[in-house]
């Protein structure tokens, strides 16, 4: 359904079925785009990873949970990127050249961004913690080697 040309106001039934793409990060070398693609189903929001190249119709990267942040290592060999699968939050590492995903890293918190090192070494990622846990960071780095 095409709502900007639907001519009509949107109703609330209308939001199950809107779609948005959201943190694009292109591959260093320009020649795709990795982005999330959140959707509801039911009451629950689900997120999964797109990659669409400039000559290539998007294709799926994650196909459970809620997947976002995706971000392309400096060098392109990997990309990181956040997920939750059932009720624990990680760290995911894509190898550029394919094969599944893989979790480096449990996460605690509410996940919310990740960063790679300049040297393509590590990863750093932004988490929201509980202020009742002052003990936990807000910031958890992980190695993010391949």
């Amino acid at each position: 359904m095409d709502i900007s040309s639907a001519g009509q106001p949107l109703a609330p039934e209308d939001v199950g079925r809107l779609a948005s793409a959201s943190a694009p990060d292109w591959h260093p070398r320009g020649e795709r785009v990795v982005y999330a693609v959140t959707t509801l189903s039911g009451d629950r929001a689900q997120s999964r990873l797109f990659e669409a190249g400039v000559d290539r119709a998007p294709r799926p990267l994650t196909h459970d949970g809620h997947s976002h942040s995706p971000a392309w290592a400096p060098d392109g060999h990997a990309l990181a990127f956040l997920a939750t699968r059932g009720d624990e939050a990680g760290l995911y590492l894509l190898d550029a050249r394919g094969g599944g995903a893989e979790r480096i890293a449990s996460l605690p918190g509410t996940p919310r961004s990740v960063e790679w090192a300049p040297d393509s070494r590590h990863v750093a990622v932004e988490v929201l913690t509980a202020p009742a846990a002052p003990d936990r960071p807000a910031w958890c780095a992980a190695c993010g080697t391949t």
